[in-house]
């Protein structure tokens, strides 16, 4: 696969870098707050214990205004924008298939690429008929996939004109919580394998083509889990953190060459990944999840996209104790999960083929 890397990059002379840190990053975060709260410690003439409360007070006001803005008034780039082709893995079900809908409603043609080639095909005739764009498949399982396949995948897409978007949605979580000795190996180096491997080697294969047309967009599904701790979903976890730390670094890498990076961080979505089935005002579908998170591309690195999980972001940055908390509600999921598996032991054939 060609590289599709830009063979020379300028640096800029140091004095401009430093003016341009200067007036666009110290002073617009530094100086001009300063002053403004100078004029008005001057204008006020209140003591000064009282003034850093009030300096307090206003900061969280403006930092609360800037969350109202982002989460209902902000609006990102058109994807459109960004080409004609979206390429989307783990596009038959949950999250994928909401962004696969998602995007082909914004009337872009998208490239579906999951496991099974009947539900493939089931899911693009279905979008075809919707939203009246074209479609592709491709055939690819994640849990055996190996370079040959990226290089078919490659040899694929390399053809099709204009490719604008790629979403790494395609990945694994644990069927329970378990503590991280009691997770198989399998279960373990699936996870490492699918969503670390998976989403580095896609984006090696894919990026290049977006190079080419020197603008693009990529977002990589991760989980709310990779931004906190999540005893007993620990490799998950860890596995999602690293998709956050990947995105923001590769976002800053290739701004310059017009390619947008996002990592979108959702709690508990309706998808066969969270065995949640219907979407409630705590719980969105998995469309809802897509649609929101494509409202900041283009303009943030890494969203929770969901207005009500993005407040519970904020209550759990001043909760400590919501990692010992979320320890015990694990134990009891556990629990749970353990005798319901009892029960259904016990149970006779003809009860559970019923079930």
């Amino acid at each position: 696969m060609s590289s599709g890397q830009p063979q020379k990059i300028i640096a800029p002379k140091r004095e401009h870098d430093l003016l341009r840190w200067f007036f666009r990053d110290f002073a617009p975060s530094f100086v001009v707050p300063a002053m403004g709260y100078y004029a008005l410690y001057r204008i006020l003439k209140i003591d000064v214990y009282k003034f850093l409360v009030l300096a307090f007070v206003i900061s969280k006001t403006l930092t609360f205004l800037r969350f109202l803005y982002k989460m209902f008034i902000a609006r990102g780039k058109n994807i459109l924008s960004y080409g004609k082709w979206a390429v989307i893995t783990g596009a038959t079900a949950g999250i994928g298939k909401g962004f696969a809908e998602e995007i082909a409603a914004k009337g872009m043609n998208v490239i579906l690429i999951s496991r099974s080639l009947d539900k493939l095909q089931a899911v693009a005739k279905e979008i075809e008929q919707k939203y009246k764009v074209a479609t592709k498949v491709f055939a690819a399982d994640f849990t055996k996939i190996d370079e040959t396949t990226y290089k078919q995948i490659y040899q694929f897409l390399e053809p099709i004109q204009d490719l604008g978007v790629l979403v790494n949605n395609v990945g694994v979580a644990n069927e329970d919580p378990e503590y991280f000795l009691d997770l198989s190996d399998k279960a373990t180096f699936d996870m490492i394998n699918i969503n670390i491997k998976g989403t580095i080697s896609m984006t090696r294969t894919v990026l290049p083509l977006l190079l080419k047309n020197k603008r693009g967009a990529v977002i990589n599904v991760s989980s709310a889990s990779g931004t906190l701790a999540a005893p007993m979903l620990t490799v998950y976890s860890a596995t999602k953190a690293f998709l956050i730390q990947f995105s923001q670094s590769l976002a800053l890498e290739y701004k310059e060459f017009g390619i947008d990076v996002l990592a979108t961080t959702p709690y508990y979505v309706v998808s066969n990944l969270s065995k949640i089935k219907r979407a409630s005002f705590l719980i969105p579908s998995a469309e809802r999840c897509a649609s929101d998170t494509l409202k900041y591309l283009g303009t943030e690195r890494v969203i929770d996209p969901y207005w009500v999980h993005a407040i519970f972001d904020w209550v759990l940055s001043v909760y400590p104790k919501f990692p010992e908390n979320s320890l015990r509600y694990m134990k009891k999921v556990k629990a749970r999960s353990d005798a319901r598996k009892v029960q259904l032991s016990n149970q006779s054939p003809e009860t559970k083929k019923e079930q």
